[in-house]
């Protein structure tokens, strides 16, 4: 596989793009926003439990990063950048009822380690490194819409037009992915 277009620059398609990158093939990462509101939305690290979203901000304040997660990211050499802005997650408070308070540890041996991280954080740093890959093209405010088989290779449209003749068509664009709903057209 040579040439592969990546339809989603979130956190997994930008994980995504960058092992594939690293393992010398070549990327086109298609991401629907801009630069400048994905790099603009979200919170930092200090402001996890204090700041309700404002409109058009990222909606998930931090995210719980595990031992799975921390291993995805040492693969990338990305682990210590990650780091640099998690805090540990010790474990939650549960409010009752009579307004008592329960606080249960995730981890009571404390061996485990869960982190919290805001989401714009993990970007920032997964996008850093995607922006530093030569062979990582990102095509920013592209939104892939269909796509079609093409003498053993995919021909991907934009909204714009033809993007390219790729290997492979990955979608990571998300839960509600306009490209899985598109349907394959055979060439």
């Amino acid at each position: 596989m040579n040439q592969v277009c990546v339809a989603g620059g979130g956190l997994a398609g930008t994980h995504l793009a960058i092992a594939l990158a690293r393992r010398g093939v070549r990327v086109t990462l298609c991401e629907r926003r801009s630069l400048a509101a994905l790099t603009g939305i979200g919170y930092s690290a200090a402001q996890f439990d204090t700041v309700a979203p404002q409109s058009g901000q990222d909606r998930s304040i931090a995210l719980a990063l595990s031992h799975r997660g921390l291993l995805a990211l040492r693969r990338l050499e990305l682990e210590d950048a990650a780091l640099a802005r998690a805090r540990p997650m010790l474990g939650r408070e549960i409010h009752l009822e009579d307004g008592a308070t329960v606080f249960t540890a995730y981890d009571p041996t404390g061996a485990g380690r869960i982190l919290a991280i805001a989401r714009s954080d993990l970007f920032a740093v997964l996008l850093d490194a995607a922006m530093r890959e030569p062979l990582i093209e990102i095509r920013q405010q592209t939104v892939v819409r269909d796509w079609q088989t093409r003498a053993g290779q995919v021909a991907v449209r934009g909204q714009e037009g033809e993007l390219g003749l790729y290997d492979a068509l990955i979608g990571a664009d998300g839960a509600n992915s306009a490209l899985r709903a598109a349907p394959q057209r055979a060439g």
